[in-house]
């Protein structure tokens, strides 16, 4: 006996789109603050939470702004990470931490030669490279946790 159903058998979770789309604006968003001819909104941004890290007691060790640049640069990274994982998962993380340092290298290559007001930094690389390396890293283990039940296996 057949069943016959609307829905095609190998039918998208509901949460595909609107992931994907918010996706897409975040990283329009990251295109914007790694791009910007201008170095003002990123380091203004924080030079802003590092004083205010300051004036809540938090040691200069852990306020400073080199410090707190570096969490930053990592912070930015693990949303984007995270989404591409559950948007793609049968990429692995670790292809999607290869790309974002090549990336990311490309980005600061591109910041060292077409824009003079910005200043390249090798710690950028290895702060984006480590944050996806955590978001990725971390939304592949919630895939893993997820589907183990289901019997699917997580990065094909």
């Amino acid at each position: 006996m057949t069943l016959v159903t609307d829905a095609p058998a190998t039918a998208r979770p509901t949460w595909r789109r609107p992931l994907g789309v918010a996706t897409a604006v975040y990283g329009c968003f990251l295109a914007f603050v790694l791009l910007e001819p201008s170095n003002n909104v990123p380091s203004s941004s924080i030079a802003w939470l590092s004083v205010r890290l300051a004036a809540h007691g938090v040691p200069t060790v852990l306020s400073g702004y080199a410090y707190v640049d570096f969490w930053c640069n990592i912070a930015i990274m693990l949303p984007l990470a995270a989404a591409l994982v559950f948007l793609w998962p049968r990429v692995r993380w670790e292809r999607w931490t290869v790309i974002a340092f090549a990336l990311s290298a490309g980005v600061e290559t591109t910041q060292s030669l077409l824009l003079p007001s910005r200043v390249p930094a090798f710690s950028d690389v290895v702060a984006n490279t480590l944050g996806v390396l955590l978001g990725s890293g971390a939304a592949a283990f919630a895939w893993w946790v997820g589907t183990r039940g289901a019997g699917e296996s997580f990065g094909g």
